[in-house]
């Protein structure tokens, strides 16, 4: 990194100090381990500084808002928020370097279709890559290349393009060497005349159109990948961040890296029993994951309150499910402080109906804690580490309280479903019989197949009548012409007589 001089850096971190004094922010206004960084990364507040050509307040603006940012979207769980199932399939990766020893974070632009994934899932893995490529590569910066073959308009979204551009612009400093567009296709110009127009002119400088012949100028052979016309024949495959590394700060271990926490465990995990009384939580509801369906997002939601019972214990808790790539779970991984209380957030993903979840079931452990100001990287650590046997364990199966608005409600979709698991709520009545319902759903069917009968029957007499009708003008016609040509031979037979 360029150098920059210890006395701008101290300046920097001093104004920052006084500002959170002087607007006397409470403690957990920001992070605090984006905090604890502004005070001993010096490295990082430079950035901040090289980012805005030394200008001091234009550094401080930036390093405020950044701190603000990274609060609201809790950068730092971001390895327990982030959807992997999109990590997996490789739209978005980083991958070899170019000629100024800048990683590049490749996207694949025809992997990607407007409108076709949840929007705040997209950002968080952006977020999630520029997070991990920060941390493996100390700050360096990147290039990011948008390798545009076999792309089209479908493929351009712009609002995800703004979003990707904001975060180099605002919230990750002095981070971008170039932007390397690759084998654009002609009919997106237009569009790349707006997304320039969001670039300052000192980033509008980095974007390098390139092609095969070209892309040598930035990227080497051996870096670059075959399908760009490069010697490396790699294909992606995720892999998950290094295990975590222990760091030893102030008799406290931290880590560096958080795994994904929402993973299957054989059959044995979740064959626990609720029948003991616990010491440390109360479930409510007790024994099921209650689903939803949600009509403004379109989706399945339930919800689990857990409250911390223990009385003079702090208590960490752990969510596990038998089909991880089913569910979304938001947190799946916390501490509870005394009388403390969490709604966690379950999610059905959009590939996924109630019958397919219908025999999953949910792990809940619990084990108490000394302290509850782990962040979730330590947090997560700590659970890896830990006895699970000394653990707290309940299980919850999965249950559909349906009304009205449920898509699945009058189709046969819950027929076959255990009714212990299905519950019908009709216009904020109490639920009903799911037996009773199912036999009104059979009835309602067996009636809607009577009608398609009658409805199919009545088309085959409209397809005979006008296979009929038309046979009969044909004929008509054909008879008309005849008589025309035979009156016409007449005619002109008794002009030849005369």
């Amino acid at each position: 990194m360029t150098e920059v001089s210890g006395d701008a850096i101290r300046e920097l971190r001093s104004s920052f100090l006084k500002k959170l004094e002087a607007e006397n922010k409470t403690e957990g206004f920001f992070a605090e381990v984006d905090v604890a960084r502004v005070k001993a990364d010096d490295e990082w507040l430079g950035r901040f500084l090289l980012h805005h050509e030394m200008v001091q307040d234009d550094a401080l603006s930036m390093l405020w808002e950044t701190l603000e940012w990274r609060k609201q979207n809790r950068v730092n769980e971001i390895n327990d928020l982030v959807n992997y199932d999109y990590l997996k399939e490789g739209a978005q990766f980083p991958h070899n370097f170019d000629r100024d020893g800048k990683a590049l974070f490749i996207f694949r632009c025809k992997l990607h279709s407007k409108g076709q994934k949840s929007f705040d899932d997209l950002k968080m893995c952006l977020i999630y890559w520029f997070e991990r490529l920060e941390k493996e590569h100390k700050g360096n910066q990147i290039t990011i290349v948008f390798d545009m073959q076999d792309s089209g308009l479908s493929n351009l979204d712009m609002d995800y393009t703004k979003y990707l551009i904001n975060l180099c612009k605002s919230y990750y400093p002095y981070f971008l060497n170039y932007i390397l567009i690759f084998e654009m296709p002609w009919i997106l110009n237009a569009a790349f005349k707006i997304i320039k127009s969001w670039l300052p002119e000192k980033a509008v400088q980095k974007i390098k159109f390139v092609n095969q012949k070209t892309l040598g100028e930035y990227v080497e052979p051996s870096q670059a990948l075959k399908s760009w016309g490069g010697e490396d024949p790699y294909e992606f495959s995720f892999e998950p961040e290094p295990a975590p590394v222990a760091i030893k700060i102030d008799k406290k271990v931290t880590f560096n890296d958080l795994s994904p926490i929402i993973s299957s465990q054989g059959s044995t995990d979740m064959n626990v029993s609720n029948e003991s009384q616990s010491s440390l939580i109360n479930i409510t509801p007790a024994d099921a994951v209650i689903f939803k369906y949600d009509a403004t997002n379109s989706e399945y939601v339930g919800q689990i309150h857990i409250s911390n019972i223990s009385n003079d214990k702090n208590v960490s808790f752990k969510i596990k499910t038998t089909s991880p790539e089913k569910f979304r779970v938001h947190p799946s991984i916390s501490i509870l402080g005394v009388e403390g209380m969490v709604a966690i957030t379950v999610t059905v993903l959009p590939d996924f109906t109630p019958n397919q979840i219908m025999k999953e079931k949910f792990l809940i452990m619990c084990l108490p804690v000394e302290s509850i100001d782990l962040d979730s990287i330590a947090l997560s650590a700590l659970w890896k580490a830990a006895n699970t046997k000394n653990a707290e364990n309940y299980r919850l199966r999965c249950a559909v309280e349906c009304d009205e608005t449920d898509p699945y409600v009058g189709s046969n979709n819950y027929a076959t479903s255990s009714a212990t698991n299905v519950r019908f709520r009709m216009n904020g009545a109490a639920p009903v019989d799911v037996n009773e319902k199912i036999d009104k759903l059979f009835t309602m069917i067996t009636r809607l197949n009577e009608c398609n009968g009658k409805l199919h029957q009545d088309l085959q007499n409209n397809q005979r009548l006008s296979i009929i009708t038309l046979a009969l003008l044909a004929v008509i016609a054909g008879i008309m012409i005849y008589m025309y040509m035979h009156s016409n031979a007449i005619a002109i037979g008794g002009s030849k007589k005369f």
